[in-house]
């Protein structure tokens, strides 16, 4: 499980960085629209993503992850942490 939070903090800070017309970074933080099915939404990538940042207590994420090695540093960190978690 810490392996997959800090892989997608990791690449949550590299599609940011992207340039905004990118089409990852548009498909990733823009809403599609348009009528949505019956039934309790999917639980989509960036909400899951989100949950770990505020799980983890990260604040101003956006900011932070325009600096490509700070980020990275808390991608790592984290996958620490809930592997210290996991074995206690």
């Amino acid at each position: 499980m810490s392996l997959i939070r800090s892989n997608r903090l990791r690449w949550l800070g590299h599609v940011w960085r992207t340039p905004e017309n990118n089409p990852t970074r548009l498909h990733t933080f823009k809403n599609p629209g348009g009528a949505r099915g019956q039934g309790r939404p999917s639980t989509r990538w960036l909400d899951d993503t989100e949950n770990d940042i505020k799980i983890l207590k990260i604040k101003n994420w956006r900011r932070v992850a325009l600096d490509c090695l700070s980020w990275k540093k808390r991608a790592v960190d984290v996958a620490k942490t809930c592997n210290r978690l996991l074995r206690s």
